[in-house]
């Protein structure tokens, strides 16, 4: 009886709390490159191809990642497919580090796109013009608000993957779809 009744105090050992701190820290210097080189990826890839869309968008393969007309759907492809590739190599390479990354970049890319078509619309609409040197500044500006939201999430992200790798899939057939079916509508003319 006075085994069953005794007990200690469930305490990690230091040297837990220690190894934990130390793999958060190796996070840390880890995704800390993948963040700063996602920010240039995008400020190069939205600037780069933005101005090379009219010659690269008459290649059909090239079709589905450059924007092909003016439109704010179009623009989405300059943040969408480079952070997407980012993602995926991330995962790759990261492994168990950082589980549920995917899910945590499909997140932020939503936000920054629903951000992106906000700032397109409200910009064009008080200019009244499509200004290809404005679209270039919104473009760096999301990539940049992604970078952080990511950097922000990347201890207090999902678990599983499946959620974002089902989001960036769909997310990739809509753009590869409504490119070459787009709808009548405002948001693709």
């Amino acid at each position: 009886m006075k085994i069953l009744l005794y007990h200690e105090k469930l305490t990690p050992p230091p040297d837990a709390v220690l190894a934990r701190a130390r793999r958060r820290s190796h996070l840390l210097h880890k995704t800390i490159f993948w963040d700063i080189g996602l920010a240039v990826l995008l400020c190069l890839s939205g600037t780069l191809l933005l101005l090379y869309a009219p010659y690269l968008s008459q290649i059909p393969a090239l079709r589905c990642f450059v924007p092909c007309s003016g439109s704010v759907w179009e623009s989405l492809k300059l943040l969408y497919f480079p952070a997407a590739v980012t993602a995926l190599l991330r995962w790759l390479v990261t492994g168990r580090l950082q589980n549920g990354i995917l899910t945590t970049y499909a997140t932020g890319l939503a936000l920054t796109e629903l951000l992106m078509t906000a700032l397109l619309y409200t910009l064009r609409g008080i200019t009244g013009i499509a200004d290809i040197r404005l679209d270039m500044g919104i473009v760096c500006f999301c990539g940049i608000v992604l970078c952080i939201y990511l950097s922000c999430r990347a201890n207090h992200q999902k678990r599983s993957n499946l959620p974002g790798m089902l989001t960036l899939a769909f997310m990739t057939a809509a753009f590869i779809r409504f490119t070459f079916a787009p709808p009548q509508i405002g948001l693709f003319l």
